[in-house]
């Protein structure tokens, strides 16, 4: 809907909608409606949010397998982080990050390190296509939801970490409202934290993508501030002393109207 969504009757397996179950929602605003892009070899629907950074493109892979093929976002601007997957058929959710870059693949729904992956076309994004191998002629159907930095609204970035309990603090410009987290040098979960289910810190609420598990509580890991989120728990998922970590994060709006927490 204009202002919303509304949940249907039926949740298979309580996913949306049982009765007397908490629930959370991230929601991101593309266009009010869909435009075709001819800016890459292959043809796309977008649904673009160039204020916001964020677009929702939809496109076919064609009939004749190529090694490269080019997708426009319709951006404008270079994404800092592409998270795609395959419609047709049950697969991985191939996830593109600037600091990773364009030889590797992150996998949003499994714990698996970086790993070297051709899915990109060796090509980083520029400011009006991304590049993917497509090696099938099958006319598969691909959905990929594209981000870009926005100054005081949203930053992608990386961190090293300390192995302490006074943790790194890691500048974004805004007060966050969503973070997620990723190891990429090992097999860790991606972890999520926001500020709806956390109104005060330390935050602990967790939710982890690649898992169907219920939220845990069961840490204390972050700090969520005026200007970044600062890591509060030594632990090989957060914090291990000299492991790499990539996040998105985004501001419930931008840094000046933002407050203190």
């Amino acid at each position: 809907q204009t202002d919303g969504y509304r949940l249907s009757d039926v949740s298979v397996g309580n996913s949306w909608n049982a009765s007397s179950n908490s629930y959370v929602g991230w929601n991101w605003l593309g266009a009010n409606g869909t435009a075709s892009n001819s800016d890459g070899d292959l043809d796309s629907t977008v649904s673009a949010n160039t204020t916001a950074g964020f677009s929702i493109v939809s496109y076919n892979s064609g009939s004749s397998a190529s090694s490269n093929q080019t997708v426009g976002h319709g951006l404008g601007v270079v994404p800092k982080m592409i998270i795609a997957k395959n419609r047709e058929a049950t697969g991985v959710w191939c996830v593109y990050h600037a600091d990773v870059g364009n030889t590797k693949r992150l996998v949003l729904n499994t714990t698996a390190a970086e790993a070297t992956n051709a899915v990109w076309g060796d090509t980083t994004p520029t400011s009006s296509v991304f590049t993917q191998r497509i090696t099938t002629s099958n006319d598969i159907d691909i959905i990929a939801y594209c981000f870009a930095e926005v100054e005081g609204y949203s930053k992608f970035g990386t961190y090293t970490g300390n192995g302490d309990a006074d943790g790194r603090f890691v500048f974004t410009g805004f007060r966050p409202a969503w973070v997620m987290t990723k190891r990429t040098d090992s097999a860790k979960d991606w972890i999520i934290l926001d500020n709806k289910r956390d109104v005060d810190n330390v935050a602990q609420a967790r939710l982890f993508p690649n898992l169907s598990d219920a939220e845990s509580t069961a840490q204390s890991p972050m700090d969520i501030l005026s200007n970044g989120f600062k890591l509060r728990v030594s632990d090989s998922n957060y914090d291990a002393s000299g492991g790499t970590w990539i996040y998105m994060s985004f501001a419930e709006m931008p840094f000046k109207y933002a407050n203190a927490r």
